[in-house]
């Protein structure tokens, strides 16, 4: 794992500038695109600065693979965790924070990026286990469907990462409504939601 404390100076918040463009440019090019100098043309800083912060890309994209899994990953369980309801009002809780807050932007280019290097199929790997125990434990709160809380904690979180890859959806239902219905399903599997109008 990579270590938190690879920052050559203690100014984060300069530090963050690079980082989130770094994460834009490999969402938006591939990670293969990152490179030093075209950063700082794009951010509009000087290249040499970049050495005040980290000391080298590998270093930038260790830091980069930390804030995704730091900043834009594990606030969302305690968030979470904090909602005293229902599971599926905490499950459309989730749908809307992760959807307008844009949380997952750089998971399909995270997840691209690990299929080629090592340390960050380590970080996709650790991220999807931390994801899973959290889901597991939101489904399993409700006791009466414990016998399937697993499979349907599973279930969710798959549907929710297709999102990244996957843009279809029914005529006349938005995104985040589609997803609204798909976790209203799983967290009560037995009520039957048809039409009857």
């Amino acid at each position: 794992m990579a270590n938190t404390e690879e920052f050559t100076r203690v100014d984060r918040d300069g530090a963050r500038v690079w980082i989130t463009g770094a994460l834009d440019m490999i969402a938006r090019d591939g990670v293969q695109a990152l490179r030093i100098e075209r950063l700082a043309r794009e951010i509009g800083i000087s290249k040499g600065s970049f050495y005040w912060f980290f000391h080298d890309l590998k270093a930038l994209k260790n830091q980069a693979l930390i804030y995704w899994r730091d900043v834009l990953n594990a606030p969302v369980f305690e968030d979470i965790r904090r909602i005293d309801a229902p599971l599926e009002k905490r499950l459309h809780q989730l749908v809307d924070l992760v959807l307008t807050k844009r949380l997952g932007r750089y998971d399909g280019a995270i997840r691209s990026w690990a299929l080629v290097d090592p340390i960050a199929r380590q970080f996709v790997e650790n991220v999807d286990r931390e994801r899973m125990i959290f889901m597991e434990e939101l489904f399993l709160r409700d006791a009466a469907w414990d016998q399937t809380a697993q499979l349907r904690a599973h279930l969710f979180y798959r549907s929710f990462i297709a999102e990244s890859y996957v843009r279809c959806y029914p005529p006349k239902s938005s995104r985040t409504d589609f997803i609204k219905s798909v976790t209203a399903h799983l967290a009560n599997p037995c009520v039957d939601r048809r039409d009857t109008t």
